[in-house]
């Protein structure tokens, strides 16, 4: 490990802040407090942290040279780095820029819950400017943001208060009391349970995921739909491996043996820590799919190639390719080991059914998420791409009605559809309309 690196095997933390429009002096940079800031944290992170005064620890985007692909940088930086910590301030939720970063920064969280089953919390808020909880972003908000070891100066006055104002004893001694509070929640959050590092190495930055545009009240019920289409034991077609099935399609585990969580599992658990409350349909039960059928949530289709290869899911695929184009709220996602699945030819036949039953909503949405219709070999590939996905869907379908989504206290919130499974969930699992915590 390179020194100064953190357990991931990048640098210990990311600053991420919103940049100054204006000088705070005649010859100072705009952005002064914030690297003055910078400069101290990794500092203190150093000291923390066992390392010689010096030792590059964190990373801000001013290190980025001239003429370099920056935006690759970042998601370089962000693929490897052990905490990701965000300046809170009014400018910095209102910035596309920051926004990017921390949905680029929370897919590789949701990356390292995909394959571990365990949620890591590697975002280190710093408050900036001080605000009230209710003037944040609910993606902010939701995440614990106060650190009481912080200080009572800190809580009240904000971070860059105690950077600026330095003539003062009582003020200095709080700064430094902050600091140094930080810096021990980076280190140990860095070094404990680790981040996995994303497999290119790199996150993707795209301007289609500010983590913070869009934003409704955290108060307000926030549905998701997953419909999963897959066979089921009994009815298996020739060459499925019956490992991977279940009596109920929502028992689908598509990665097996490496990963034994069924897809509808994995996906409820990525999109709960996000915020939303799912619900798994499967597809002949779900009106948002059939013609006519009108929006009732953001719905992301699960679908796995071997569906293509029975008769009765091939005709309920087809039937809404058809209509797709005008249902925007829905999404598609294939997870699919092409290693698992046979030889080439195999492949090739599956690859030809998947083109028969979703032609047209396959090419709908590979122009903004191609890796996740081409096919997700892994769950981690899954974990990185499904957040996406579920933006786009929701995007859709916010821009379909005008209904906001339904409160906690709405009498009838959306409901599974169908029959249970026979027998009920396998190992007496139960995540249909509330996932796992």
């Amino acid at each position: 490990m390179p020194a100064g690196s953190a357990a991931s095997g990048g640098v210990y933390f990311f600053l991420s802040y919103a940049h100054a429009q204006q000088q705070t002096r005649r010859d100072d940079p705009p952005d002064k407090p914030v690297r003055d800031f910078y400069r101290d944290l990794s500092a203190e992170v150093a000291r923390v942290a066992g390392l010689p005064r010096g030792t590059p620890v964190g990373f801000a985007d001013w290190e980025i040279s001239t003429g370099s692909n920056w935006r690759h940088r970042l998601g370089q930086e962000l693929g490897l780095c052990g905490v990701f910590v965000p300046l809170y301030a009014p400018d910095y939720f209102e910035s596309p820029m920051c926004g990017q970063e921390w949905a680029a920064f929370r897919r590789r969280e949701l990356i390292h819950s995909a394959r571990t089953k365990q949620e890591k919390a590697a975002i280190v808020p710093v408050m900036w400017r001080h605000m009230e909880a209710r003037q944040m972003p609910p993606a902010a908000g939701r995440i614990h943001y106060l650190l009481p070891a912080a200080g009572e100066l800190y809580r009240r006055r904000a971070m860059r208060e105690l950077v600026v104002r330095t003539n003062r004893e009582d003020l200095r001694q709080a700064y430094q009391t902050a600091l140094t509070a930080f810096a021990e929640r980076i280190v140990a959050v860095a070094r404990t349970d680790p981040l996995c590092r994303v497999e290119e190495g790199v996150l993707e930055l795209s301007t289609d995921e500010d983590a913070f545009d869009g934003e409704r009240n955290p108060e307000e019920w926030r549905p998701l739909r997953f419909v999963v289409v897959a066979p089921v034991r009994g009815r298996l077609p020739d060459g499925a491996n019956p490992e991977l099935y279940g009596v109920s399609p929502e028992l689908w585990r598509p990665y097996w043996p490496i990963d034994e969580a069924p897809i509808a599992q994995t996906a409820t658990m990525l999109s709960q820590s996000d915020g939303f409350r799912p619900i798994i349909e499967f597809l002949g039960d779900c009106l948002d799919l059939r013609d006519g059928g009108e929006p009732s949530a953001p719905t992301v289709l699960i679908v796995d190639p071997w569906s293509t290869q029975d008769a009765e899911l091939l005709d309920l695929l087809r039937a809404f390719d058809a209509i797709s184009h005008v249902k925007p709220w829905v999404r598609l996602v294939i997870p699919w080991d092409k290693n698992g699945s046979g030889d080439g030819v195999q492949v090739r036949e599956l690859e030809n059914g998947l083109r028969l039953a979703l032609s047209r909503m396959r090419s709908q949405c590979r122009l903004k998420h191609p890796q996740a219709v081409a096919g997700l070999g892994t769950v981690a590939a899954f974990g990185e791409r499904l957040p996406g996905v579920i933006a786009a869907a929701e995007r859709g379908y916010f821009r379909t009605t005008k209904t906001n989504p339904l409160r906690d206290d709405d009498p009838s919130p959306p409901r599974l559809g169908g029959l249970p499974p026979a027998g009920g969930p396998a190992d007496g699992q139960d995540f249909r309309g509330r996932g796992l915590r």
